[in-house]
């Protein structure tokens, strides 16, 4: 998705881990600069052009880990400063442990961690995707 207003436009990719129908996850970006996507579906392993600079970097930790009761492995948003450059290449990337997760911003051409989080804690939640129950209406013939 390009939401850049440069000609020389920073591209930052989410990192997407799929091991099978119901083991998939990996980190997601909540917000670049005042560019706010939230927690709204959207494919997997998506790449964002923004504007370079210095800027802040919101992401989560979202996953399903074989789906126990409807409930998935999230995070809270994490910010992480980062300087964007020009036509810069980055991907952010977790360090997934059972309860706790990295976060950082890697440098695509260089392979260099230009920033990591300290741990964070991972909590299971229900799908922030579709809030509350599905209630599905019944029609019932009146004799």
């Amino acid at each position: 998705m390009n939401y850049a207003t440069s000609t020389t436009p920073a591209s930052v990719q989410e990192e997407w881990i799929r091991e099978g129908v119901t083991i998939w996850g990996g980190t997601r970006i909540y917000a670049i600069g005042n560019l706010e996507f939230g927690l709204m579906a959207r494919e997997n392993d998506m790449t964002f052009e923004v504007d370079p600079g210095s800027t802040s970097v919101k992401v989560f930790y979202y996953a399903n880990r074989g789906n126990a009761n409807n409930l998935f492995w999230q995070t809270d948003p994490v910010s992480l400063d980062v300087l964007l450059k020009p036509n810069g290449r980055y991907q952010v990337q977790g360090v997934y442990g059972e309860t706790t997760v990295r976060f950082k911003i890697v440098d695509l051409e260089s392979k260099t961690v230009l920033i990591e989080s300290s741990e964070t804690q991972v909590v299971r939640r229900p799908n922030p995707f579709m809030p509350g129950p599905s209630i599905v209406p019944i029609f019932i013939p009146v004799k």
